[in-house]
């Protein structure tokens, strides 16, 4: 039996993940927990073990999204290459994530940006603990929005984004018996959509979360697949809509964190 942790992207909605993540770790053993963009934040600190600091993560008190996610985000210097820079993350992860603590294989779902292809970087105990890191800020690197995070592959610098842009989950290895996946955002279409948009930033926000849903489809139609061959999925996911991607106000974490209760006591099995 190969049972996997899967952790989707979603910015601050990652904040859902909290509860599922630590109930499902207390109940199951896993071959490998992976995990793209803030899944991938949650995820490597899961994989070492650090649930408490996974927790502290989200401490976050009424940030500016135009300025940045307080600890997570700032405003980049070269605003040509994105809107923000993840200097503030990297400086919390050259503490918080050190490869030898590794319990458990973890898998980064990254995006190479030279070649658009998607890559699944994996770390275990006897990893380099700067290439861990390099690996899950590349995760984390949204396209356009963030700049991107330098990282040596095959011989040769290249730049990581975002996994999201090619996968929302990361997909688990073909010998899987048992996927366990937890999504920051509802799989079920959006009924209601806003028509129009304010603002530069709204826009890429609109503009990113619109193909961040589509390629979630895509990720969830490879669950039912996988589902269909006799691997026991389960998703985790949330109900209802709970704000964007840098939507990170007392208030809406406070929510996110109650939807992330209700997704592991009510699971969707495929």
């Amino acid at each position: 039996m190969r049972r996997y942790l899967c952790l989707s992207g979603g910015g601050a909605k990652g904040r859902v993940q909290t509860h599922c993540i630590r109930q499902l770790l207390a109940r199951h053993s896993y071959d490998g927990i992976l995990g793209v963009s803030i899944g991938a934040c949650n995820g490597a600190l899961a994989a070492q073990g650090d649930l408490h600091v996974m927790d502290e993560l989200w401490e976050i008190d009424d940030p500016n999204p135009v300025d940045g996610l307080t600890g997570f985000l700032a405003p980049a210097v070269h605003r040509w290459r994105g809107v923000y820079s993840l200097d503030p993350l990297a400086r919390k992860f050259a503490t918080l994530l050190d490869a030898r603590r590794l319990k458990v294989p973890f898998h980064a779902g990254v995006t190479v940006k030279e070649t658009r292809e998607y890559r699944d970087l994996v770390f275990d105990a006897s990893s380099a603990s700067e290439r861990f890191r390099a690996g899950v800020l590349g995760s984390s690197a949204i396209a356009g929005l963030m700049e991107a995070w330098p990282y040596k592959l095959d011989g040769k610098i290249v730049d990581l984004a975002d996994g999201g842009h090619r996968h929302v989950l990361p997909p688990a290895p073909e010998d899987a018996t048992h996927i366990d996946a937890v999504f920051c955002s509802r799989i079920d279409p959006m009924t209601v959509k806003r028509t129009e948009v304010d603002g530069l930033l709204e826009s890429m926000m609109w503009l990113v979360e619109t193909a961040f849903e589509q390629t979630q489809e895509a990720d969830v139609d490879d669950l039912r697949r996988r589902a269909r061959a006799g691997v026991e999925v389960t998703v985790y996911a949330p109900s209802r809509p709970h704000g964007g991607l840098l939507a990170a106000s007392a208030e809406v974490m406070a929510n996110r964190a109650k939807i992330g209760v209700e997704m592991y006591s009510h699971p969707v099995r495929l």
